[in-house]
């Protein structure tokens, strides 16, 4: 990330620049940590000069999983330059609890996703455990999108809902892709809409 791509950002009126953090396992946790905090601190003018913030997204694998390791990452920021996007599927996959999770951002908290995400077993079992994270519908999900709604309502959020449509392809390889996924999203908007009463 550059001034270029944040001028531009402020011109076009997009208000967060959202990334997830990969944890770079040759050099650790901690370090990883430091080397995104510097990229921050010498953006920090450009934030500032073009009104954009920098959206700080929980996800699984091998980035920054929860809302502690999202918080640890941005706490010594203001959230009009360094902001928390709370991604609910990734922790829920994590086992996170939800109410936790916005308490622990709530604070610095701007964009909220909406994704339903569950570990499927893939082996039997006798046999030893493989799981594969499964993207589904807002029913089958590892948390509960009500109780999500309720949190957020709990401490005052104001910021943007984001459905990214993620739905696993029946085959188990990769997502569904183009008007595949409408179906999909069309109910998961419509059930998000009902939950916030419009």
């Amino acid at each position: 990330m550059n001034e270029a791509t944040i001028a531009a950002c402020g011109e076009a009126g997009v208000p967060i620049i959202r990334i997830c953090v990969p944890v770079d396992m040759a050099i650790g946790f901690r370090a990883t940590v430091e080397v995104y905090r510097q990229q921050f601190d010498a953006l920090i003018p450009a934030l500032e000069r073009h009104g954009v913030a920098i959206g700080i997204q929980n996800h699984s694998g091998l980035q920054i999983g929860n809302a502690a390791g999202v918080l640890h990452l941005i706490e010594r920021y203001d959230p009009k330059h360094v902001c928390a996007v709370l991604d609910m599927a990734h922790c829920g996959v994590a086992g996170e609890p939800t109410a936790l999770a916005v308490d622990i951002l709530a604070d610095r908290l701007r964009l909220a996703n909406f994704k339903s995400a569950y570990q499927r077993r893939l082996t039997a079992p006798e046999e030893e455990a493989v799981y594969k994270v499964h993207w589904t519908t807002h029913q089958h999900a590892a948390y509960s999108w009500c109780e999500y709604v309720a949190c957020l309502r709990k401490i005052g959020y104001d910021g943007v809902y984001c459905l990214p449509a993620e739905y696993s392809h029946p085959s188990g390889q990769g997502q569904r892709m183009g008007d595949e996924v409408l179906p999909f999203l069309r109910g998961d908007i419509a059930h998000l809409k009902g939950l916030l009463g419009e």
